[in-house]
């Protein structure tokens, strides 16, 4: 099999891309297991870039989707872009945002998402942050 997770860059930007495009189930989840090591081995926040094109998600991705791994690694990543996502898999992918707390985005071509990856900073905080007491009192 080609190499399927590697780093690129794009511009200043160093980005994890991991393409499970044409594969099975069985090949899906042996990629999420290297995936999951390289961005839990991290020092620091990465982005990431994943193309689930011709992909057929079934329950057992969609548990795996959700499971306290792929939470650890949502909680790694500072933004990820998806490629290959329409239909039922859009509605998949708003449901692992919910259940990891990503905010991975959907795009339809890898220009896009390259340039929306490499953009800004990190994700934005959430809205309810500026209600959480600070105990210290300071920023």
């Amino acid at each position: 099999m080609e190499q399927r997770i590697y780093w690129l860059k794009y511009g200043e930007k160093k980005i994890l891309y991991c393409d499970y495009s044409n594969i099975d189930t069985q090949e899906i989840l042996k990629l999420f297991t290297k995936s999951n090591n390289v961005v839990l081995n991290s020092k620091e926040k990465i982005l990431m870039l994943t193309d689930f094109s011709d992909v057929k998600i079934d329950k057992v991705i969609i548990q795996r989707l959700k499971d306290a791994e792929a939470r650890a690694v949502a909680k790694k990543v500072g933004k990820t872009a998806v490629l290959g996502i329409s239909g039922i898999k859009r509605q998949i992918l708003n449901f692992y945002n919910a259940t990891t707390g990503s905010n991975a985005k959907a795009f339809s071509n890898r220009k896009d998402a390259l340039r929306w990856l490499a953009e800004s900073k990190s994700r934005p905080k959430p809205e309810f942050s500026s209600m959480i007491e600070d105990k210290d009192g300071g920023d």
